[in-house]
């Protein structure tokens, strides 16, 4: 039951029958078989980020709904397949669209489900790099601008690639010798995120070679190195985590063990207060004289 926050969209295409950008293929027959289906009394897909489950509360997901699903012939390629979902989407979704981030989808298939021996939406991610040709931008501005500047799609893509490089200069957030932040941990988190959900398009040579290409070792020395700091950081800034609350736990503790000493303290002397009895009144100090045989106490 989606949450009474959440806007509902009209039909977006999720995912498109035929070859993928990555090389793999989406069967039109387990698409029909997904919108036939889908049911989310049954079973509710949810909307996550680049389909990883985070530890982060911020991150871990329920950024909407899939409400129901439905195919049609896509309107680029009438012999292709296109899945249709109606979503509903929660705020924190919204936001990062108005934004132009995570504009596309990405399809979580099951096959088959439970015992039915077909195909089942599972579970729906918001992405940058969708593997699935002609999903739907959902963001308007987006549309409009690919709109004005008139951009040509060929009968089977209706997405340009999105190359995101691997080995990009990572901007500095930290200075040696100073302290993780939490907002320098999100940071870390998503370059770490960006690393491994980056997507290459492949090299189409125009001519095939005259001869085999000699495939020359690739280095990831540097790569490597980076990931091994970002995951040093992390492991830090957990560590100093756990230290901050062990450290309050044990002030916790001496200040209760104090507290207690105190009120024994209180208890004991309120106690003798009430039990000792009180001293007599002591004769009036006159001095010595002749007729006074005691000159003092």
């Amino acid at each position: 039951m989606p949450d009474n926050k959440a806007t509902t969209t009209d039909w977006r295409i999720v995912g498109v029958s035929g070859d993928t950008i990555d090389g793999r293929l989406i069967n039109a027959q387990e698409l029909e078989e997904m919108a036939e289906q889908y049911d989310p009394e049954i079973y509710g897909a949810r909307i996550n980020l680049e389909h990883v489950n985070f530890l982060l509360p911020d991150y871990a997901g329920g950024y909407g709904d899939v409400l129901e699903l439905k195919t049609e012939p896509w309107h680029k390629d009438p012999s292709k397949t296109a899945l249709l979902a109606k979503l509903a989407v929660m705020p924190a979704l919204q936001k990062l669209w108005d934004e132009g981030k995570k504009i596309y989808t990405s399809m979580e298939i099951v096959r088959p489900f439970a015992d039915t021996g077909k195909a089942y939406l599972a579970g729906l991610a918001i992405t940058d790099t969708p593997a699935s040709l002609g999903t739907t931008a959902n963001f308007s501005r987006a549309a409009e601008q690919a709109g004005s500047q008139q951009t040509v799609f060929s009968a089977y893509r209706l997405l340009e690639e999105t190359v995101m490089p691997q080995n990009q200069t990572q901007p500095q957030n930290q200075t040696a010798g100073q302290p993780l932040t939490e907002a320098g941990a999100e940071s870390l988190f998503a370059r770490l995120l960006a690393k491994f959900t980056a997507t290459h398009k492949p090299e189409q040579p125009e001519t095939p070679p005259a001869q085999p290409a000699v495939e020359q070792p690739q280095d990831y020395s540097q790569t490597i190195a980076e990931l091994r700091q970002e995951y040093q950081a992390a492991g830090e800034l957990v560590q100093k985590l756990l230290a901050k609350q062990e450290a309050d736990d044990k002030a916790y503790n001496e200040l209760a063990a104090n507290h207690e000493k105190l009120r024994q303290e209180f208890d004991n002397l309120k106690q003798r207060l009430e039990t000792e009895p009180a001293a007599g009144e002591r004769q009036e100090h006159t001095g010595s004289g002749e007729q006074t045989p005691t000159a003092g106490w």
